[in-house]
């Protein structure tokens, strides 16, 4: 009999709770209807910490396909898209057009079309602006 088997309804729930590692501990303990320091004399059980190793195994066996089936291959996904962040940074500040422009070194500013007025007598503008949306995901 495996050791997931052998525990209650309540350590299977927090034992995926542990292992999908999203919640924090008080959280998982009132998902699962005990106290925090009940939670945290069951990390402590051998039984708890093998079934939490087979649900890790599971679970990582179904999400090979994504690429993201461990906290260390989801960092470095975050890794390799804040690479590609710096990169277009790196791209933007490298430009001979951005040189002359205010800020246009840092790489954080982005050209931008305007339309100013209608009709037949609408314009098309050219404005550089800092790019919020970029650095706000860097910072994140």
């Amino acid at each position: 009999m495996t050791p997931a088997k052998k525990l209650t309804a309540r350590q299977v729930l927090a034992a995926h709770r542990v292992v999908d590692d999203r919640m924090k501990g008080a959280e998982i303990a009132a998902e699962a209807g005990i106290t925090e320091r009940q939670l945290m004399r069951w990390k402590r059980s051998p039984l708890f910490k093998k079934a939490c190793r087979d649900i890790a195994k599971k679970h990582d066996a179904e999400l090979v396909q994504t690429g993201i089936a461990t906290k260390s291959g989801r960092l470095d996904s975050l890794l390799d898209q804040f690479h590609r962040m710096l990169l277009i940074v790196e791209e933007r500040s490298a430009d001979p057009e951005m040189q002359s422009i205010p800020g246009g070194r840092s790489g954080l500013l982005v050209k931008q079309y305007k339309v100013i007025g209608a009709g037949k007598a609408a314009q098309m503008v050219e404005e550089f602006a800092f790019d919020a949306a970029l650095h706000r995901e860097m910072r994140s």
